[in-house]
């Protein structure tokens, strides 16, 4: 065998391999892809992938709702994929009652609109036009305040709000198993979609919701949302719980 008949032995041995290398990862990107969650596909693409980052989310349930929610987010930060799967879901429970509209702060519309419902994170919610709420916890009562990620606050935070003002807002007309869906959607996606609640037990994802000792109020956890560039001199001056 010649060097020239050599040479083409190890390319056609190399081709050979490369085809079988390149066939294992595509059946397993394609595995990956088949049970991969929604957020998931969310996430801003690598850099050099040919894909443009999400920078809107449509919003969820009916305009008639009396229950509206203002989520102000990043759809392509990851930090923030959590909060708009648990908000989408949950209006996903009740669309009749629950209408949820995201707005992007990190476009100049989303910035416009995140200073002017004073929001002092890159993320935080306005439910029915307030971002403070009194609520009852453990028997006691507590002020909920969304600045920053859903799972930096106790799991339950969500939950007890959105029960109130849909009682506010429907009384008779809401019923307890109505409730109960909501819930349990929310503490869900929390547990499933990578949450860290600080209400479960040992602070361990998929925990019981309600805060844990220590834990009664939203100010006391750790690493808060940063403050983007736009809205450092405008946050607002209220306790954040």
């Amino acid at each position: 065998m010649n060097r020239l008949q050599k040479l083409l032995v190890v390319l056609a041995v190399l081709s050979v391999i490369a085809g079988i290398n390149s066939g294992s990862y595509y059946r397993e990107l394609k595995k990956k892809k088949k049970g991969q969650p929604e957020l998931a596909k969310m996430a801003t693409a690598s850099p050099g992938g040919g894909m443009k980052p999400l920078t809107s989310i449509d919003p969820v349930g009916s305009d008639a709702a009396l229950v509206k929610i203002d989520a102000f987010v990043e759809p392509g930060n990851h930090c923030h994929l959590q909060t708009i799967q648990v908000l989408k879901e949950a209006a996903k429970v009740l669309p009749a009652k629950i209408h949820v509209k995201f707005y992007s702060t990190g476009s100049p519309e989303g910035a416009k609109a995140a200073e002017k419902a004073k929001i002092g994170c890159a993320t935080g919610l306005v439910i029915n036009g307030k971002k403070e709420f009194d609520v009852r916890r453990g028997g006691k009562p507590s002020k909920v305040s969304f600045h920053g990620p859903l799972n930096m606050m106790p799991p339950d935070s969500l939950p007890l709000v959105l029960s109130q003002e849909l009682r506010n807002a429907y009384g008779s007309h809401l019923n307890s198993q109505e409730l109960a869906k909501v819930t349990a959607v929310i503490k869900k996606e929390m547990a499933t979609s990578g949450g860290m609640g600080p209400g479960g037990p040992e602070g361990k994802a998929g925990g019981k919701m309600g805060p844990g000792p220590g834990h009664a109020h939203e100010h006391e956890q750790p690493k808060p949302d940063p403050i983007p560039p736009y809205l450092k001199t405008k946050a607002p001056s209220g306790k954040s719980v």
